[in-house]
Order: C-alpha cells, then structure tokens, then sequence
C-alpha cells in the first residue's frame, strides 16, 4: 500500500492508492482523481527523458473522456509526446503497439465498475521493472516533477488502426484458416469481448461471453463448447476444457512445452524456477530443452529472444487471444480435443508447504541452507534455492510480505515427494530455533 498526497502542497491530506508490481490501483474519484491522474501521468513523464514518447491505452468510450483527457495533460505537461492508441483499450493491442513502434513506455488503462488500474509498461511492452516504479512513487511521493513551458507542449499524436495490424499480424501467421470450434470467454471486459467475437468470427470460431466466474464449466457444458478461458482483470487468463475442468498452471505449462516443441523439436522452452518437471520429460521426448529462469524475467527474454519458437511461447503465455487461435490449431491439425491432450502428459505430484519464520530471520535461514545443505551444480539460486536430484525437486522461498518460508517439492511419488518437503521443513526448524 502506497500513500500518497492527493495534493502535492497540502501534506495533510493524503489517501491510499494500491500498487502492485508495475500497476496502481483504486477507486475512480475516490482516491483515483483527475487530479491525481495528471500527477501521476507527470510523475511517469518525470521519470523518463524530456523527449520520452509515451503510448496511453484506454477506450475511446465516452465514460472514460474525463479519464483520458487529464491523462493525456499529464502527459503533455510534463513535456512528452502522448501517443493516444485510438479504436483501442486492449491490453494485448497496447503491447503489441509498443513492440512495433519505436516509443519509450506505455500505460495501459483498465476500468472495471468503480475501479480502475494503471499498469505501466516498457518499450517492448513488458512490465515495467522495480527501479522505474520505485522512481515514478517517490516522485509522487515528493510532488517532484518536470515542468515544461506552455510553447514546448506537443499535441497528442493518434496512432490509427492498430487493432487492424493486430489482426493482420495474427492472420498471416496461422496456417489454418477455418478453425470450426465453440470457444467460451469469461470475461466482464467489452473491449476484450469485441477483439475475441472480431478474430474467432475470421478463423470460423463460434465465440460465446459469460462473467461469471463460477457458473463457467456448467456453461461450458451446456453449450457443448470445446474450450473456455478465463480472463482476469490483471492480464492473467486460464483455459478450461470441454469438461469444464479448469487446467492448473504445471498442466498448461506441459501443454505448453508440447506445442512449442511440436513445432520446433529442437527448441528451447523457458519455464519458471517452480513450474512441474513435466516440462523436461515432454522437451525430452521431444528432442528439445527447458531453460529455467526467474518468473519475472520469462516475459522479456522471450521478447528479447524475438524467433519463432519464443514468439510462439509468447502467445500461449502472455496473450489470450493469439493463445485461443494456436490452441484451436493445434487441436485441429491433430484432430483431438483439449482434455485427450492433457491427459497424455506425464503425472507428477506436487506438495507445497510453509514454515513460520520471523522476517528477522530469513536472510540468515537461508544462508544456514545453502552452507549446510550439500548443494552442488544442479542448485538454482533464482526464485529462492532450488535443489534438484533427477526428476525431483524442491524449491525454497521466502515469503515476501508473511512471516513464512515456502517449500515446494515434486516427485513421481506422492511419498517421495511428501519425504522431500518434510526433510527440508525439519531443516528450516531447526535453523530457527538456532537463531
């Protein structure tokens, strides 16, 4: 939680405004003003360079006018060039502009009832990294911003048609046109809504819009559809099968590694520190590779990679749309459905459990583990330590905001990997009491 003055001359009058990652959040004309619009679009500008080129993603509908104009003032007043992304509040679109266009950051706006949420993004349309964010609070924080005189104001530049190129681009790079499949969408989005009913009507797919969350397998039954995706207010998504049973994270992540090296076989698939060991039996068999990384650096190395297997992974794991249209694809060039897929790939068993750990202690809890434990070349160091011995693995982490250590095993027993956690959880104890 993030206080900040809505009044940079009045210190007294302060309210809370949420930040989480690259993104603020509230409540419009609660703690989320116009006034403090053009103060944090100034605060953006302010963190940038005087020539900064600044994209600005919301819709063009008429209740967000107000929110769009104080914004753009920000942006203007602090003396950079606002590129209004016009016919378009997608956030895919957003990303997919800043990858095409040679700007220097972007805000993409997301307006759902009362609240509403500012995510900032980078030149390549990843999320912006902790240093920007912390320069943007501080600034806010301090009231400390560029100022530019009224004759070097640039008027706001529109960038046309970008939904269009977006189709194109998605178009041109799938082989198989007609796509005969019913696909659900849980979303509470319009302007998501119109770009999924846009793109599934071109491939030939019935596309079908519920918002609710919990009524979505039954839904997905009843209309005999043959996958839904569940789409979150932060970007995130899920997709659940014609069963309506809902695919967890390792499971999508094998799906995932499957597709990509099916397509390359001598690819190389990045996976996060805790994604399931399925992933490097299913590279394996199929003559390709996993690389382990940190969560956070996934989405820019596979920008940065720019080739046809990262750009592939890209869209299954970062764009719900293009992940729709690759999915059906797939499914259809191999005749199959969702769920025969996933049940082919191989089964692990996953534990996770935590310890109670004072904040105090952690640093030292984890250097006692890493001097203690005989750890070798196949310990990672991202993400916490990760141990691993063949197909097993056990991942430790601290907890950011509690007071807990987690600890995540894998196995292809359920006993083996129960033993795994346990072990490490008795360590950790003990290393408390020590302390």
């Amino acid at each position: 939680m993030l206080e900040i003055s809505t009044d940079a001359s009045a210190k007294d009058n302060e309210t809370e405004i949420s930040t989480e990652r690259n993104c603020f959040y509230g409540d419009l004309n609660e703690n989320i003003t116009p006034e403090f619009l053009i103060r944090f679009t100034q605060a953006v500008t302010s963190s940038l360079s005087p020539e900064a080129k600044i994209l600005l993603s919301l819709s063009d509908e008429p209740d967000n006018l107000m929110i769009k104009f104080a914004l753009l003032a920000g942006l203007i007043a602090g003396g950079s060039e606002a590129y209004n992304l016009v016919d378009s509040g997608n956030r895919n679109v957003a990303k997919f502009t800043l990858q095409k266009y040679p700007l220097d950051a972007g805000i993409h706006v997301q307006i759902h009832g009362s609240q509403i949420r500012l995510e900032i993004l980078d030149q390549k349309g990843n999320p912006a990294d902790s240093d920007f964010m912390d320069n943007i609070k501080e600034r806010l924080l301090s009231g400390c911003f560029r100022r530019t005189e009224t004759k070097h104001f640039l008027p706001p530049v529109n960038v046309n048609k970008m939904p269009l190129h977006y189709f194109k681009d998605l178009v041109t790079t799938t082989c198989s046109k007609r796509l005969k499949f019913t696909v659900v969408i849980c979303t509470s989005c319009s302007e998501t809504q119109r770009l999924f009913k846009k793109i599934g009507a071109a491939f030939g797919i019935t596309v079908l819009f519920t918002n609710d969350e919990d009524t979505l397998p039954r839904f997905i039954i009843d209309n005999q559809a043959d996958l839904g995706i569940l789409i979150g207010t932060n970007g995130k998504f899920g997709f659940l099968d014609e069963h309506g049973h809902i695919m967890n994270g390792d499971t999508y992540y094998g799906l995932v590694t499957l597709m990509v090296l099916s397509a390359d076989s001598n690819g190389k698939v990045l996976m996060p520190q805790h994604a399931s060991g399925i992933t490097e039996e299913i590279a394996e068999s199929c003559g390709g590779a996993v690389v382990r990384v940190a969560e956070q650096d996934m989405e820019p190395n596979l920008i940065d990679a720019d080739t046809p297997t990262a750009r592939l992974q890209y869209e299954l794991c970062f764009d719900p749309v293009r992940a729709m249209i690759r999915i059906c694809e797939f499914l259809y060039l191999n005749q199959c459905s969702l769920s025969y897929v996933c049940n082919l790939l191989p089964v692990m068993y996953k534990i996770s459990r935590n310890v109670d750990c004072p904040t105090e202690k952690k640093g030292k809890v984890m250097h006692k583990l890493l001097s203690e434990l005989r750890l070798d070349a196949s310990t990672k160091l991202s993400d916490g330590i990760k141990i691993v011995n063949g197909h097993d693995w056990v991942l430790i982490i601290p907890d950011a905001k509690d007071g807990k250590i987690n600890i995540v095993s894998e196995s292809h027993d359920a006993e083996t990997a129960n033993e795994i956690a346990g072990d490490i959880c008795r360590a950790i104890a003990t290393f408390i009491k020590e302390h």
